[in-house]
């Protein structure tokens, strides 16, 4: 017995046949993959049980008869979130073909009007984050810590339901290269909580990817907003690379990473300097890490375990990163900054960092992002990029951006000028 299905054809097509209600969609810069029911739910009150409990229901599905069955879904920031991961057997994949030219990035936008009007409110307050920056920038002197991501959300109340469909095929039409998701969360919600909840975005972030074998990772740290005008863009672009704090915050990230994965790999190829990577709304550092496992049975999942958080998403060193995120933020992250993706039978799979992304429920859309702190850092600007931060989703419901200033930079950064929320 197997429902899966392997098909090439435009993706667009897959995206149509998503459903918020009873349907997962992930897609990667390669293919793209949508699950639909039935479902068996697989939660666990502690995520360090969850990659053995995955494996074991991989192969109890096995042994019913369907032939690849896979684990699809997220897993939240904090190990004691929940999860909202799902065994799935009835599975569509399609490789990744462009989109039909009456479905160009100019056409796929989510009309706000479907909705109504929509207000807009800041959890917490931009002054309250400023300061808990501000605050981080003093533990630097008085703990061990050297880095802390601090995030924020913007509230989006809207009249009526939006369309999260189209919301999602926008995501996936303008962030081509990135990791387009939608998860279903009703099994993570409260017992009280009436209505979907829905947890959907485009990532630019891989945690980990694993086929066989072979392994590969790429952080993201140190961004910058991108500008229309080309020749600021390029300056923004070239500062970035030149901007000793960046540097330094990302080097962090791939040196933690580095050391929590050597000793599941028989080689590992970490580049010395990172490159640049882009999205429609930033630019970030990255660096394209490539490994060779000593053992192929270990599973995509349990990898991404033992990685996640990196101090892309949460700090370092980990533990003070995660008690300096419990005091200075002033609300539950939840699922904002975990993981989301899949894993098959074999161990194989991918797995995102879940950022640029929002939890959609009933009429309101929660917006999340973040900004990396280290000894150097600027609250304003800190500030400044996660405002740029919230534009990928935004635009994706339609959401008209907020403009912020930004102060002067340093001579590696840009000048005094206005970036869109």
């Amino acid at each position: 017995m197997d429902t899966t299905q392997n098909v090439a054809q435009r993706y667009d097509d897959l995206l149509d046949l998503y459903s918020q209600h009873n349907s997962l969609y992930f897609s990667s810069p390669s293919h793209s993959l949508l699950a639909k029911p039935p479902f068996a739910q697989l939660v666990s009150e502690r995520v360090g049980d969850i990659a053995q409990r995955a494996q074991e229901s991989l192969s109890i599905a096995k042994q019913l008869g369907f032939a690849d069955p896979i684990i699809m879904g997220a897993i939240g920031f904090d190990g004691e979130d929940a999860s909202a991961l799902r065994v799935c057997n009835n599975v569509i994949r399609q490789t990744k073909m462009p989109f039909a030219s009456s479905n160009t990035s100019g056409d796929i936008a989510f009309n706000p009007s479907q909705a109504g009007a929509h207000r807009i409110t800041s959890v917490p307050s931009g002054q309250v984050f400023k300061n808990s920056v501000n605050e981080a920038l003093a533990l630097f002197e008085q703990t061990p810590l050297q880095k802390v991501v601090l995030s924020r959300a913007l509230d989006v109340q809207f009249e009526a339901a939006p369309n999260i469909p189209l919301a999602l095929k926008s995501l996936a039409v303008k962030n081509p290269l990135g990791y387009t998701f939608a998860v279903p969360l009703n099994a993570a919600a409260p017992a009280t909580a009436v209505g979907n909840r829905v947890l959907i975005g485009a990532s630019p972030e891989l945690l980990l990817s694993k086929s066989g074998k072979d392994i590969h990772i790429h952080p993201l740290a140190g961004s910058i907003a991108r500008s229309e005008n080309p020749n600021e863009d390029a300056q923004r672009a070239d500062g970035l690379l030149q901007s000793a704090k960046d540097l330094y915050e990302h080097r962090v990230v791939v040196d933690a990473i580095e050391k929590s994965l050597r000793p599941f790999c028989k080689s590992l190829r970490v580049p010395r300097t990172p490159s640049l990577m882009s999205t429609a709304t930033m630019w970030h550092l990255g660096t394209h890490i490539t490994a060779e496992l000593n053992d192929e049975t270990f599973s995509s999942l349990a990898l991404a375990l033992a990685l996640h958080p990196t101090p892309a998403v949460g700090g370092y060193p980990v533990a003070d990163a995660k008690q300096a995120i419990k005091k200075l933020e002033q609300y539950p992250r939840e699922f904002f900054t975990g993981i989301v993706g899949w894993c098959n039978a074999q161990g194989d799979g991918e797995w995102a960092i879940t950022i640029r992304c929002a939890e959609v429920f009933n009429h309101r859309v929660r917006v999340y992002a973040g900004a990396g702190v280290v000894a150097g850092s600027c609250a304003e600007k800190e500030y400044a990029e996660t405002a740029a931060k919230f534009n990928t989703v935004l635009n994706a419901f339609g959401v008209k951006p907020v403009k912020e200033r930004v102060p002067k930079q340093t001579k590696s950064k840009v000048s005094e000028e206005e970036v869109h929320v």
